[in-house]
């Protein structure tokens, strides 16, 4: 992709997280999940805190309005101090190239790197073809099995059943799958849960997410099974393109990439310990 169709898709797509983002503090407040949420509009993105350690604090969208300043920075860093949660801030060079360096001046170090993906989806095409993966089911969930869908994809992203980290990525899967315009798919294999993802069909350009296997299941086709039927739930639903962001070098990335999906665009998540 050209640098410039990078610089246009990345300040689509950051301006969708940073709206997803908002939105989660709203209907995390709403359903009683987090009366402590707070979000603070900063350099033309948020700061959003949802509760202590949750994997959503963190900034989106700094630098749609311009260069984020030194001043902006020392808003986000006095936010999060308030709220005994380190900063930490997402920075894309497409969109604001000089963010990175700044947070390296200031301290901040590598949590993890991130590169966003695009698929461009064709009307005409009509669904994919069937999953080889034998064995895997994927179907949609409705709201008597919302409950059964957050369990499984917490359960995959952080190895556990029980104890803090569950609870906390519990309380972000029962948001996701009751936010507006978000459909949840979960993968069976043999009759048992397997894994799970979802997709953000809200806007023109569809968003996949929570995509996860549980570790007994991997290596059978699980995700890409799930990823297949996301694109053709966006195709349904008349989605131009679908975008899923990954980290880097890892397994969910090598899968959209065999799924045909093309890099877009590259970013960083930094975080100050020392607040």
């Amino acid at each position: 992709m050209s640098e410039a169709g990078a610089g246009d898709i990345a300040r689509a797509v950051e301006e969708d997280d940073a709206v997803v983002l908002l939105d989660y503090v709203r209907t995390m407040g709403r359903l009683g999940f987090a009366p402590q949420a707070e979000a603070i509009a900063v350099a033309g993105g948020w700061a959003i805190f949802t509760g202590p350690g949750d994997p959503l604090n963190r900034t989106a969208g700094l630098g749609l309005a311009g260069p984020t300043r030194p001043a902006d920075l020392d808003r986000v860093e006095a936010f999060y101090r308030r709220l005994g949660s380190p900063p930490r801030v997402e920075a894309c060079d497409p969109t604001d190239p000089g963010l990175r360096a700044m947070l390296e001046a200031r301290g901040y170090s590598l949590q993890h790197a991130l590169r966003v993906y695009a698929l461009e989806i064709e009307p005409s095409a009509g669904p994919a073809a069937a999953d080889p993966a034998p064995g895997v089911e994927v179907a949609r969930v409705g709201p008597q099995d919302y409950e059964r869908w957050a369990r499984t994809v917490t359960h995959g992203f952080t190895g556990a059943e029980a104890g803090p980290e569950f609870e906390r990525g519990l309380r972000l899967g029962r948001t996701a799958c009751r936010r507006d315009g978000v459909l949840c798919y979960l993968a069976r294999v043999e009759g048992e849960d397997a894994g799970g993802g979802a997709l953000d069909a809200s806007r023109t350009r569809g968003h996949l997410f929570s995509m996860v296997t549980l570790p007994v299941f991997r290596r059978r086709g699980v995700q890409s099974a799930v990823l297949r039927a996301r694109v053709d739930a966006a195709r349904t639903l008349g989605c131009a393109q679908v975008v899923v962001k990954v980290n880097a070098d890892s397994d969910s990335e090598r899968n959209v990439r065999r799924a045909g999906f093309q890099l877009a665009y590259s970013k960083v998540c930094m975080t100050l310990d020392n607040t």
